[in-house]
C-alpha cells in the first residue's frame, strides 16, 4: 500500500491491494452490528492500544554497545567461533531468508518456513547457531540492550543483576555516559539523529515495581527505523529485513458514543490509560486512586459531567493478590499467548 517502501511490488497491489482496506471493512460491520443491539442507556468504546505504519530498517544497539565496549563476549570456546561467523556475515538476517527460500524449493510446509524468519530469530531452532545473549560475557559487561521498536537498555548493576558489574555509584554517571553516546548515532536514512529522547526509567515510570523497569528507554525519531534489542540479528548498526514491513505507532485510537457524549466533537490526544478511569465512570463506579489517568471530561457533554461528577475510592489494600474469579493456569495463559501468536 506504501509505494515509497523500498519493498513495494505494484504487481502485488492489484492482488493483494485492498485485502487491509476490506479487513477493516470487516471490523467495522462487526461494530456495528454490536451497536444496533446496545439500548439508550449503553456506552460504546472503540479503542485500540497502538497505531501501525510501515517499517524499513532496523537500528541495533546491542551491535553499538558492542563497538563502544560496554559490552563484551565471551573469547573462548563455541563463542570465539561464532564470534567470528557473526563478523563474516553469518547472521540471521542474512542466512535465515536463504534457509527459507531453500525449504520453500524442498517442498517444506510453511510452518517449517516461519521459523527461519529472522524477526523470530529467539524462537529458532537454529539460535544455537548464531550469537546471541548465551555469548555475553557479563563479567565484562556494563550494559546490555532488549525489546523492540523502543530498545530497553539494562545496567548491568551490581547486587541487582545476576552478574551484574557496574558499583551502584557509578550507575547515575554510566546512564548519563549512555545517553550522552546514543544521541549522537545518526541514521544514515535521513541524516539526522536516530533518536528523539532517551528516557531515565524515573521519567516514564512509577511505583513500587520501578527497578523492575529499564534503566533506559530509548524512543527514534524516525518510526521508518526502529530498533532491534533481540539478539544480534545483523553484524551491521543499521540493516534492512524483509520479514517485516510494518510495526506499531505511538498513536492509536479512541471513540466513544452514548448518552452525555458530546455528539461529533473532535477530542484533544489523551493517553492509553485515561480509558480505565473513563470506564469506571461510565459504568457509575468509583474510580480507585491509585490510577494514573483520568476521566476523559473532554469526551462529554457538561450536564453529563454535572449530573454524574467522577468518584473516587481508596484503592483495595489486597488488589495485587489479584482475584481468584480472573485466576487462569498456567496451560490456559499459554496456549492463548501460542493462539496469538506469540510463542511457538
Amino acid at each position: 500500500l506504501d509505494p515509497q517502501h523500498p519493498l513495494h511490488k505494484p504487481e502485488e497491489v492489484a492482488r493483494f491491494g485492498d485485502s487491509i482496506q476490506k479487513m477493516y471493512a470487516a471490523s467495522d460491520d462487526v461494530i456495528g452490528q454490536l451497536a444496533r443491539h446496545l439500548n439508550e442507556n449503553d456506552t460504546l468504546i472503540v479503542m485500540s492500544d497502538h497505531g501501525f505504519g510501515p517499517v524499513e530498517r532496523f537500528f541495533l544497539p546491542n551491535n553499538w554497545l558492542l563497538q563502544q565496549k560496554y559490552l563484551h563476549l565471551k573469547s573462548s570456546g563455541i563463542s570465539l567461533l561464532k564470534r567470528a561467523l557473526f563478523q563474516a556475515g553469518f547472521t540471521p538476517r542474512n542466512i535465515y531468508p536463504l534457509g527459507k527460500q531453500l525449504l520453500s524449493l524442498l517442498g517444506a510446509g510453511k510452518g517449517v518456513r516461519q521459523k527461519l524468519d529472522s524477526a523470530r530469530a529467539g524462537q529458532s531452532p537454529l539460535r544455537k547457531i548464531f550469537l546471541s545473549d548465551e555469548d555475553i560475557d557479563w563479567a565484562r559487561t556494563r550494559a546490555y540492550a532488549s525489546g523492540f521498536l523502543f530498545s530497553q537498555i539494562y545496567v548491568n548493576l551490581r547486587g541487582r543483576e545476576p552478574n551484574g558489574i557496574v558499583d551502584p555509584a557509578d550507575y547515575g554517571p554510566l546512564r548519563e555516559e549512555l545517553i550522552a553516546g546514543l544521541t549522537k548515532v545518526i541514521n544514515p536514512a535521513t541524516g539526522r539523529p536516530h533518536y528523539a529522547r532517551i528516557y531515565r526509567r524515573e521519567e516514564l515510570y512509577s511505583g513500587p515495581l520501578l527497578e523492575a523497569a529499564p534503566d533506559l528507554i530509548c524512543a527514534p525519531a524516525d518510526l521508518r527505523t526502529v530498533d532491534s534489542g533481540i539478539d544480534f540479528r545483523s553484524n551491521q548498526l543499521f540493516e534492512t529485513d524483509s520479514s517485516l514491513t510494518g510495526t506499531h505507532r505511538v498513536e492509536g485510537i479512541f471513540a466513544m458514543s452514548g448518552p452525555g457524549v458530546r455528539r461529533g466533537a473532535q477530542i484533544p490526544p489523551v493517553r492509553i490509560y485515561d480509558f480505565a478511569p473513563t470506564i469506571f465512570h461510565r459504568l457509575g463506579l468509583p474510580v480507585p486512586d491509585d490510577l494514573d489517568g483520568q476521566l476523559i471530561a473532554a469526551a462529554l457533554e457538561p450536564d453529563e459531567l454535572a449530573a454524574h461528577p467522577v468518584r473516587s475510592v481508596p484503592a483495595a489494600d489486597n488488589r495485587s493478590a489479584g482475584s481468584a474469579a480472573f485466576e487462569e493456569d498456567d496451560a490456559t495463559v499459554l496456549e492463548r499467548l501460542r493462539d496469538l501468536g506469540y510463542i511457538n
